[in-house]
């Protein structure tokens, strides 16, 4: 009869029982699926799975991260570029509800005012909670994100604010079988029917590492799913904690750090030394060290150091000489090894080189520009697939729920919202937008794509992170005030002014030209 394996759980209960698959014999096809000399030492653990990975692994990666970035000049610095490109000032909100102008505009006024309400303790606007995010995502690896609703009278636009709860309130020893059936995994508690279903979030009400809080193992609060957003990087299906940026990049900023901290003290203990002096006498090579000096030298009778000032002329005494020391050579690999490492740090972060060094030596702007193209394709898949997906979009639907049961949207009823959410709900949201390597070449190629109909002026338009609706509005209101209130004709306005600076032939009869 086949074997049968049982799972248990912390608690001895039994989770699981299954029949193992056997294993048929290696065709080893592929050179690294070997195990000869050469791969005997590579024996990664065998059909783990990401939750258990990280169940292993995320406390040490998380704490060495969190150091990382507090000591190490380059960890820091990355982490600046990247959650810089990530979030800028922040990714906004552009409202698509078709066929109704003043309700978006009603909506982005609104969502203005309470952007700077949102925070719960107070120290950020909504958009620097996004940089924070981005932040934790970089170091920690991922963050929890609570709703709080307020009460009417508290005079908030909307009476809704958020709370950002570290990774290490939700702990990673809550694993048991709840008496309902529901499990709970790393703090996280799942369905008993449906088990990628989360539940709820188990947290500590205070951070486990604040100094005097008394905070015991025990003191949990079970906070419903539903008002809790868990942010994080999915790498793996099946993942259920974050793993932090740097995670693959940790061992070799370590010990790049060990290594550029033993050449500094190297130089710096080689350059402190100016020169040494050495006692000659007839008949022998001089004292030794910590010996009597010959007749006639200084009453320090001992070998010792000597200060040299500029601009001094000491007088030696008989059989004293001095040889000058020669400084440590830094090496002449030390600068092509520094690059070699700190590029791929770089790559493995998606930040540019030039970023994290401040070295824009031999730059040029086709080098710049694929540089820029290719990190600009990984942030946005993050801005996109986890920023707006798990954080933006949430957070505005739980807010226009809470502004319409306000009243805060007067426009806006409770009956349309509830009948015709999908649209109602329907927006863009807005990253900041890429810097320009060359602002001409690059507007000139913006500009022949959207005249070639390759590319919607709007696209244009909301790359720059504005709305299409705002900026076309403002560009009307602007050039009628140009031309009916000063009777001035810009180059910008196409409707008046051709493409090579001359008036328009409609426009130049009802000048009289």
């Amino acid at each position: 009869m086949p074997r049968v394996r049982t799972l248990y759980g912390p608690n001895s209960e039994v989770l699981k029982q299954f029949v193992p698959t056997p294993r048929g014999p290696s065709m080893v096809a592929f050179d690294a699926a070997g195990s000869g000399r050469r791969l005997s030492t590579w024996q990664p653990p065998r059909g783990t799975s990401m939750a258990s990975i990280v169940r292993s692994d995320l406390r040490d990666l998380r704490d060495r991260s969190r150091d990382a970035v507090r000591k190490s000049l380059y960890a820091s610095a990355a982490k600046q570029s990247w959650v810089g490109n990530v979030v800028g000032t922040g990714i906004s909100l552009s409202s698509m509800v078709e066929g109704d102008t003043g309700l978006q505009q009603a909506i982005k006024a609104l969502w203005e005012e309470w952007t700077d309400e949102a925070d719960a303790e107070g120290v950020s606007d909504l958009y620097g909670m996004q940089r924070t995010v981005a932040s934790a995502l970089f170091e920690a690896g991922e963050i929890f994100v609570r709703f709080r609703p307020r009460r009417l009278g508290d005079g908030l636009s909307v009476p809704l604010q958020l709370q950002l709860i570290e990774s290490e309130q939700v702990p990673l020893e809550k694993n048991e079988v709840l008496p309902n059936g529901n499990i709970v995994r790393m703090g996280i508690e799942f369905d008993r029917v449906i088990q990628s279903r989360r539940v709820a979030y188990w947290m500590f009400r205070n951070h486990p590492g604040d100094y005097g809080t008394g905070q015991a193992l025990g003191d949990l609060v079970r906070v419903p799913a539903t008002e809790v957003l868990h942010i994080f990087d999915p790498l793996r299906p099946g993942q259920i904690r974050g793993i932090p940026k740097l995670a693959t990049s940790l061992l070799t900023l370590w010990e790049l750090d060990k290594f550029t901290d033993n050449v500094l003290v190297k130089q710096t203990i080689g350059a402190g030394f100016t020169g040494f002096f050495t006692w000659t006498a007839s008949g022998d090579n001089g004292p030794p060290l910590g010996a009597a000096k010959p007749d006639g030298a200084p009453a320090d009778s001992t070998v010792g150091f000597t200060t040299v000032e500029p601009g001094t002329f000491p007088e030696l005494p008989p059989g004293a000489d001095v040889k000058f020391a020669t400084p440590p050579d830094i090496g002449a690999q030390f600068e092509a090894f520094m690059k070699v490492n700190l590029r791929a740090i770089a790559s493995a972060l998606d930040v540019l080189y030039e970023h994290l060094t401040g070295d824009y030596a031999g730059v040029t702007y086709t080098s710049m520009r694929a540089a820029v193209l290719e990190i600009r394709r990984r942030i946005e898949q993050l801005q996109h697939h986890v920023l707006i997906f798990q954080l933006c979009r949430p957070i505005y639907w739980r807010w226009l729920e809470a502004a319409v049961l306000a009243g805060a949207l007067p426009t806006l009823s409770a009956s349309r919202y509830v009948n015709d959410q999908r649209a109602v709900r329907k927006a863009r949201w807005l990253p900041d937008p890429w810097p320009w390597v060359d602002p001409i070449k690059d507007r000139m190629a913006e500009i022949l794509a959207v005249r070639a109909g390759m590319k919607s002026l709007s696209d244009v338009i909301e790359q720059e992170g504005e709305t299409t609706a705002d900026t076309l509005r403002q560009l009307s209101e602007d050039f009628k005030l140009a031309f009916d209130t000063y009777d001035l004709i810009l180059d910008s306005d196409a409707s008046r002014t051709a493409k090579s600076g001359a008036v328009q032939k409609a426009e130049s009869a009802a000048l009289g030209g």
